[in-house]
């Protein structure tokens, strides 16, 4: 049930931005667990449905979040939830379900601003599609590239360098000067 309030976190923002929310991934959801705070700008809280256990909170403001109403005038305070998840084995209607409530968390900007998003949504993708093998934080790795070649393939790259290129050149000269001389 959306609350359709715009939420702010006093405790917890971007510095200079307070309608960038900082927020905590709850760390024992597989599609949560083990990342770094998240930015949500312009996040909108919501309400779990009551006397539903699947659905899981996945992120939640702090104890002093807060809300102001589209109409006007404050609205719920405390840790208001802004990212859910719910899991259904069996029943009427299996799958996974998962909730975030903010639109430009998954934007172009924001996925590129904030790697952590990225792998949010990655992450949120991977666990609703079932492919639970790439969930986790991504590891910031540099690695070296290394081509071995064998001596043949080295003559040969040789080769193109040294006489193929300069060979291609004066060809290509030698083309133009000729079809000056005609002209």
């Amino acid at each position: 049930a959306w609350q359709g309030a715009q939420a702010t976190d006093p405790d917890r923002h971007l510095k200079g931005d307070e309608g960038t929310v900082v927020v905590q991934p709850r760390g024992d959801h597989p599609a949560t667990g083990g990342l770094a705070e998240t930015l949500l700008p312009g996040v909108t809280f919501f309400g779990l449905p009551a006397g539903d256990s699947e659905w899981k909170p996945l992120m939640a403001l702090s104890a002093a979040g807060r809300s102001t109403l589209r109409q006007g005038g404050p609205g719920p305070t405390g840790a208001l939830v802004v990212a859910a998840a719910a899991e259904r084995g069996t029943g009427p209607a299996p799958g996974r379900r998962a909730v975030v409530g903010d639109t430009d968390f998954f934007t172009n900007g924001a996925l590129s601003k904030w790697p952590v998003n990225r792998e949010l949504f990655v992450n949120l993708t991977d666990w609703l599609s079932e492919r639970e093998d790439l969930l986790g934080p991504w590891l910031e790795t540099r690695e070296s590239f290394r081509v071995t070649l064998t001596e043949r393939q080295l003559r040969a790259a040789g080769a193109v360098v040294v006489l193929g290129m300069p060979g291609l050149l004066l060809l290509v000269g030698l083309y133009f000067w000729l079809e000056g001389r005609r002209g």
